[in-house]
């Protein structure tokens, strides 16, 4: 373990790059940009069940029930067993992924809150959205 403090942008970037996993014991959670830029990282996230996280961790980790910390003990020595060995699959709430696939589908689903996709994609629900109530 290691406490880095405040750091800029660029370091964090490189933090999350460096580290094998993410954890995040909040027992309240919005959004949780934090989370998805460890995703994005290519770093599994592993917390609790608190508010938003479970959707934006989107089976790209582990989840455990808010407050019980064996679970999420349970969860974060899996994960780090699996990493240890030679051929490492791990064990997430999506299924067992290799790293590759993982990365693969960690970039994908990161892509997706790009401010281009993101702009679009909102565009598209609001025009539905509209078209719904012109109906």
């Amino acid at each position: 373990f290691r406490f880095t403090g405040v750091i800029d942008e660029t370091r964090l970037v490189e933090e999350f790059r460096k580290a094998d996993v993410f954890l995040i014991p909040s027992y309240h959670e919005g959004f949780c940009l934090p989370a998805l830029e460890a995703i994005a990282s290519g770093c599994p996230v592993i917390g609790y069940d608190a508010g938003n996280l479970p959707t934006i961790v989107n089976g790209l980790g582990r989840i455990a029930p808010v407050g019980d910390w064996r679970a999420l003990g349970a969860a974060l020595h899996e994960v780090a067993t699996a990493l240890r060995s030679t051929a490492p699959r791990l064990p997430l709430d999506a299924g067992l992924l290799g790293i590759d696939e993982f990365r693969r589908m960690a970039a994908s689903y990161a892509s997706g809150f790009r401010y281009p996709v993101f702009r679009e994609n909102l565009r598209h629900l609001l025009e539905d959205r509209m078209d719904l109530r012109a109906s």
